[in-house]
């Protein structure tokens, strides 16, 4: 059995009801909550929220709602994993096998990729977790500081080698995580580490949205692939 956690919590810090916010005609969650049912693979699709008003919107679009989450899960410092994890118990659903982790504010989210990457975590039999992820658009190992107005070079040693010698980084596409619930019952889960496996998501279709320019860089990202 697969279900889908959703969490959106109020209150967002740098843009006021993000998780809610009206993208070309829809509230922002509702892509997320599309794109897994589009992908026909979960038995239920959840939102877990502490505010009402995301509630209701979340239920219009087809997801469940079983209840608030509490104000001690629900501050900046809350962790997913503890969150998943009071939903899972509060359930109580012994069935479910696997639990997707999906981002809120991801519209330009592909059904495709949340069935892939089940297809992919289930061949890998000693992983807990898949990742959506993708790579930096600059070397990060051509990075540096800035110390009272000098720059420092945050790794030495690569500053004088071609970027394209380079090895390549990545980081967390902030789409989704499949995981499998027997992880999150561990004691000390942990992403990144031997039990973790990735699913590649290309640039174009990656933007994290905590700003202002987030937001428009966005809208510009989703209108070049609707084009397409």
């Amino acid at each position: 059995m697969n279900i889908a956690i959703i969490p959106a919590r109020k209150n967002s810090k740098r843009i006021r009801n993000k998780n809610i916010k009206i993208f070309f005609g829809k509230p922002i969650i509702a892509y997320s909550i599309e794109a897994a049912k589009k992908t026909k693979i979960f038995d239920e699709i959840y939102v877990s929220t502490n505010c009402p008003e995301i509630r209701k919107v979340a239920i219009k679009y087809g997801a469940k709602v079983p209840f608030l989450r509490s104000d001690k899960l629900s501050n900046s410092k809350a962790h997913v994993v503890d969150v998943l994890k009071d939903h899972l118990l509060k359930i109580e659903n012994k069935k479910i096998e696997y639990v997707c982790l999906l981002y809120a504010t991801a519209p330009l989210m592909s059904s495709s990729f949340i069935k892939n990457a089940l297809l992919k975590l289930k061949r890998f039999k000693k992983a807990f977790f898949c990742l959506s992820y993708t790579n930096f658009s600059f070397p990060i190992l051509r990075s540096f500081s800035i110390n009272k107005g000098y720059l420092k070079a945050s790794f030495n040693n690569k500053m004088k080698k071609r970027s394209q010698d380079l090895e390549e980084k990545y980081h967390e596409a902030g789409q989704f995580m499949w995981i499998k619930k027997a992880a999150i019952f561990k004691d000390k889960p942990v992403f990144y580490k031997n039990n973790s496996i990735g699913y590649f998501i290309s640039r174009h279709f990656v933007c994290d949205v905590d700003t202002s320019q987030d937001w428009k860089m966005l809208k510009l990202q989703y209108e070049i692939i609707k084009k397409r």
